[in-house]
């Protein structure tokens, strides 16, 4: 999403450049971390519970500097697109389905062999459905993040009015 402020501060910005400079990077990155809270919240409510640490996983940053700034809400797993996409029926990777449980539900030796049958049987029949976490996350924040960056603006304005 790109968020752009426009300000009508009536030549404050020129009266007093670097002041207003300050105060507009100060509350920006306020408002970018808000925002970026509410979306990382949002992304880690969506996130089924029975997918390991992908809820844990979930971490939001603010990148770049100045007014250059940029917000990131991302997940370090390297599986987490496939939770947010799916996956089609397949065969899955024994393997990594065994650790997973392995780790998930604590099990080894037979009960561990149990559970890879059931759960890769369904995974062959159906797939992995798609939890579009972060895609209802953007959707929901939206409506949020104009009321925050709104928020800025009028924080913004205040400041360069003092």
């Amino acid at each position: 999403m790109k968020y752009e402020i426009k300000l009508n501060i009536k030549g404050l910005l020129l009266k007093y450049p670097e002041r207003a400079l300050m105060i507009l990077e100060d509350e920006f990155s306020k408002g970018l971390d808000e925002s970026l809270g509410f979306i990382m919240r949002e992304v880690v409510r969506g996130t089924p519970i029975f997918h390991g640490q992908a809820a844990e996983s979930v971490f939001k940053e603010i990148r770049g500097s100045g007014m250059y700034l940029h917000g990131v809400v991302a997940s370090n797993l390297n599986r987490i697109g496939f939770l947010e996409e799916g996956i089609p029926a397949h065969t899955p990777n024994y393997a990594n389905l065994s650790e997973w449980i392995r780790l998930k539900l604590g099990l080894t030796g037979p009960h561990l062999y149990a559970v890879l049958q059931v759960i890769s049987k369904q995974i062959v029949k159906r797939g992995i459905k798609p939890a579009f976490m972060f895609k209802k996350a953007w959707a929901a924040g939206q409506i949020e993040v104009e009321k925050i960056m709104k928020k800025v603006e009028e924080r913004v304005a205040k400041h360069l009015n003092e």
